[in-house]
């Protein structure tokens, strides 16, 4: 297993794997049923990252195969293949009104989707190595991201056009957390 995420909204744990699976749990059914609800398959490399949508009716994985699948979390179906990524998928979120997912990949690429037409929205160009995580805080318009190259950024989000704007950037010798 390489990665985990939970879905608030809809009591379930997912998992991907490294045979390039991802496994839905329920567990509101309690620890002793030791079984997946549901196994999705479709990449053909491992997964190695996973995320709910706000609302949990979505999921999205990423792979090694380079590419991303939106599911759908009530029918178990493939809603979407995001392709169009060159390395690498290493980590995921989704907004907080579930309409953009960002991406971080091996290759110091950052891409925006549009989750209500799987498509390719933005790249967002600036860091120089593996990114190991996107988010996006709540109720603040923004994007988060970190890499390897010892930065986090700041984009500010135009939801209505999709576009961001990097504001800031901290080296990792001035972070506490």
């Amino acid at each position: 297993m390489l990665c985990l995420a939970c879905s608030n909204a809809r009591g379930m744990l997912a998992s991907g794997s490294w045979d390039g699976t991802v496994k839905l749990w329920n567990v509101n059914l309690g620890w002793d049923k030791r079984f997946p609800v549901r196994t999705l398959e479709g990449h053909r490399d491992s997964v190695s990252c996973v995320a709910f949508s706000p609302d949990g009716k979505m999921l999205a994985s990423g792979s090694w195969d380079c590419t991303l699948k939106l599911w759908d979390t009530y029918t178990y179906t493939l809603l979407y293949t995001l392709v169009g990524i060159e390395t690498a998928v290493s980590c995921v979120a989704f907004s907080p009104d579930g309409k953009v997912l960002a991406s971080g990949s091996r290759n110091g690429g950052v891409f925006l989707w549009d989750t209500r037409r799987g498509k390719m929205a933005l790249e967002l160009l600036g860091h120089a190595d593996y990114v190991t995580a996107v988010a996006f805080p709540p109720y603040s318009g923004s994007l988060v991201t970190a890499s390897w190259d010892k930065t986090v950024k700041i984009w500010v989000v135009d939801a209505q056009n999709i576009e961001f704007r990097q504001v800031n950037e901290y080296p990792e010798d001035k972070l506490a957390l």
